[in-house]
């Protein structure tokens, strides 16, 4: 048996060639506002972290050359990582 012509080409074409445009819908509701709005505040937590200080010391840094790592004022080195 000869498999038909439409099954060969892939979906994303018509007939003549040409490409199909698939154009997603927009989201809308109660839970994508309250999950941009969460994506927002964790923009802004992440941007205004490390210019907070804890105990002294930044609460976010990450200093991969001294191999230490400052994370909400608790300083951990390399060899920390298992913990």
């Amino acid at each position: 048996m000869k498999a038909s012509v439409a099954s060969e080409r892939p979906n994303s074409f018509d007939e003549n060639g040409g490409k199909i445009r698939i154009i997603p819908a927009e989201v809308k509701g109660y839970f994508r506002r309250r999950r941009d709005g969460v994506q927002g505040f964790l923009v802004l937590f992440f941007l205004i972290l490390p210019w907070t200080k804890i105990n002294g010391m930044q609460s976010l840094q990450i200093d991969i050359v001294s191999r230490k790592f400052i994370f909400f004022g608790v300083q951990f080195l390399s060899h920390d990582a298992p913990l």
